[in-house]
């Protein structure tokens, strides 16, 4: 007898042993309970980081006083007036808009740093780093030239603060939900196929359908993890991640199909 609903969507990611146990469930009970917990925590993830966008716009436009020159941004390239150089440190980050080069990237010795260069956005983190091209996010923006100062910068949080965190929200939401389906999609048939050959070395019955159900299963937990390492900011990237996830599904996988039992039901992949 299968579990709840919302027992298969709060411990399957959790309990392996439920794993082995959607073998032989119909295919909708494993993929309802999956698929919520990815809306679920997707939708929490990008909410996070659109507020963090929001929350950073803020705190840059109050720390940014008449001291400090003006930024101007036109056709992709970024210039401060008087070639000077805008530095921030705190809590472990730096902010910088050196659109001279005048300061090498590797003498900045925080873990985290956004650095401004004429034409790019670098985004270093603690295990990857992130490059924007200016020209991008005016095409996004829809705004040539734009200036940014401490006056311009209050009166875009005042009137486009909260309709930026639903867009970035948005955004990232379909970004992200995006890579999951590519796991979905790529991942777990070729990691249920191997799990079916090793399955079928210790029972000869053990069906594809059945090593399907047990690595959707299984790919709950990868959901739970990419969402830590996301939030945490130790994510391996998009590359490294392709291969890590779909060893780490692969493995967990075949460890569950072979403990399916002798005799258990075959279902047919759609039912």
């Amino acid at each position: 007898m299968r579990p709840s609903l919302w027992k298969r969507l709060f411990l399957m990611p959790a309990l392996p042993s439920l794993w082995a146990e959607a073998a032989t469930w119909r295919f909708r009970d494993v993929l309802w309970p999956l698929f919520l917990l990815m809306l679920i925590l997707l939708g929490l993830l990008s909410g996070y980081r659109a507020w963090q966008v929001r929350t950073e716009m803020r705190r840059w436009a109050y720390q940014y006083d008449a001291s400090h020159p003006a930024v101007v941004v036109e056709g992709g390239h970024v210039r401060v007036e008087g070639d000077e150089v805008i530095r921030f440190e705190e809590g472990g980050k730096t902010f910088l808009v050196d659109p001279k080069e005048t300061i090498p990237l590797e003498s900045i010795t925080t873990a985290e740093a956004i650095v401004v260069r004429e034409t790019q956005i670098i985004n270093r983190r603690v295990f990857k780093t992130e490059v924007i091209e200016i020209a991008d996010v005016q095409r996004l923006l829809s705004i040539d030239p734009l200036r940014i100062d401490s006056a311009s910068l209050r009166a875009f949080d005042s009137r486009w603060g909260l309709r930026l965190v639903a867009g970035a929200w948005a955004f990232l939401l379909f970004f992200v939900g995006g890579k999951e389906v590519f796991g979905l999609l790529l991942y777990v048939p070729l990691a249920a196929g191997i799990a079916q050959l090793a399955a079928r070395s210790r029972n000869g019955a053990v069906s594809y359908a059945q090593c399907l159900r047990v690595t959707f299963a299984a790919y709950s937990l990868l959901v739970v993890l990419d969402f830590v390492s996301n939030l945490a900011g130790v994510g391996p990237g998009f590359c490294l991640g392709i291969v890590l996830w779909f060893v780490l599904l692969a493995g967990l996988a075949t460890w569950k199909a072979l403990a399916i039992r002798p005799g258990a039901p075959v279902a047919r992949v759609f039912e």
